[in-house]
């Protein structure tokens, strides 16, 4: 995506309040989360206002001026002017893009998705485990771990995308990221699941109860049973619980979810759970077989496959190999292998390069 003249001017007016020296500027460039170029293979000396309109015209014309702005406002988080400007400048070449882009005719093999658009990449196990989902025989339980930094979040992300897109089944999500886990208790998990839902809570099992699990268990199966009637064909329930793999999580919220993935193991129903960040030695002991998607770095096969996904999406056409193995060396050699974000990283550098893509350039 290109900059319009009203977006240049508005940010080079934001840079020059925020950059105060060659030197910030040459950091900015070089070193600013990844920008990778000196300042001297952009610029020539000069007045500092001509140096940074020269620095957002380079990388306007090499199609990163988004990530200019991203990594502006970063290095100047005091910065409510900048902050204003550049959020406003991304979110109207987010909505541009997105304007641009075709729906794929199979959403599951969607490679930019909204809202961004932002690059979706790999997830091969994910894909096809939604796909399943609407599958009495399918596979009940899906779990996402990996290192951090590898986007385990971020599965999330296509979950919500294909709900909005298909509507093909309902979607609950717990992230514990913002909780205190040692005082998150079963009965505020099982609120948490039925809010989006439109539950009606007033039948939730109270206290005391020695089989407490069990009964909260219970009650959500049974309150999506009951979600169904009237219906023509079940709607299957997805319940993503992202970040429950916290040691010091509150004893009888771990009971429950054991006990609401045992109960949903044994597939009598179509409910559906995906554990995002929860390891192998948490679920309960003698479950039958379910899916797996052990993320790592992302590997050069799959982003192949993603810009071949993307350019088969915009021209319709199968891509030239030739062309797409070029495009990715320039986008691989950008990151580092081994940065402990290379998975964030590499990303933002598909993003842009995806823009490019899929977005003409403005005059």
């Amino acid at each position: 995506m290109s900059l319009s003249p009203d977006d240049l001017r508005s940010l080079h007016l934001a840079l020059v309040g925020a950059i105060r020296n060659r030197d910030e500027l040459n950091t900015l460039t070089l070193t600013g989360a990844g920008l990778g170029v000196s300042l001297e293979n952009i610029t020539k000396p000069a007045a500092l206002e001509t140096m940074i309109l020269d620095v957002i015209r380079y990388f306007d014309a090499k199609g990163r001026s988004a990530e200019l702005i991203r990594v502006a406002i970063s290095a100047s988080p005091g910065n409510d002017t900048l902050t204003a400007i550049g959020n406003a400048i991304l979110a109207r070449l987010a909505a541009e893009a997105a304007a641009l882009l075709t729906p794929p005719a199979n959403p599951f093999e969607a490679c930019l998705i909204e809202p961004g658009p932002q690059p979706f990449i790999s997830r091969r196990v994910l894909r096809e485990f939604l796909q399943q989902v609407s599958n009495p025989r399918g596979f009940p339980i899906l779990v996402v771990n990996g290192l951090s930094k590898t986007g385990k979040s971020y599965s999330f992300q296509f979950i919500g995308y294909l709900k909005r897109m298909l509507s093909a089944y309902d979607l609950a999500w717990v992230d514990l990221s913002t909780e205190a886990h040692a005082e998150y208790k079963p009965e505020v998990l099982a609120q948490d699941i039925s809010l989006p839902l439109g539950w009606d809570l007033a039948t939730l099992p109270k206290r005391p109860s020695n089989r407490y699990s069990k009964e909260l268990t219970r009650w959500v199966l049974g309150q999506w049973s009951r979600s169904q009637a009237g219906r023509n064909a079940p709607s299957p329930l997805v319940i993503v619980l992202d970040g429950f793999h916290q040691p010091e999580l509150y004893g009888e919220t771990r009971d429950f979810v054991q006990e609401l993935i045992k109960q949903v193991a044994a597939n009598t129903t179509q409910v559906r759970l995906v554990m995002l960040n929860y390891s192998d030695a948490l679920l309960p002991p003698g479950l039958p077989p379910i899916r797996r998607e052990p993320l790592a770095p992302l590997s050069r096969p799959e982003v192949v496959e993603f810009f071949s996904g993307v350019a088969r999406q915009v021209s319709g056409a199968e891509p030239d190999k030739a062309v797409i193995e070029g495009i990715v060396d320039r986008v691989m050699n950008q990151v580092p292998l081994g940065d402990p974000a290379y998975n964030e990283l590499l990303s933002q550098r598909v993003m842009e390069t995806a823009q490019l893509l899929i977005t003409p350039t403005r005059p």
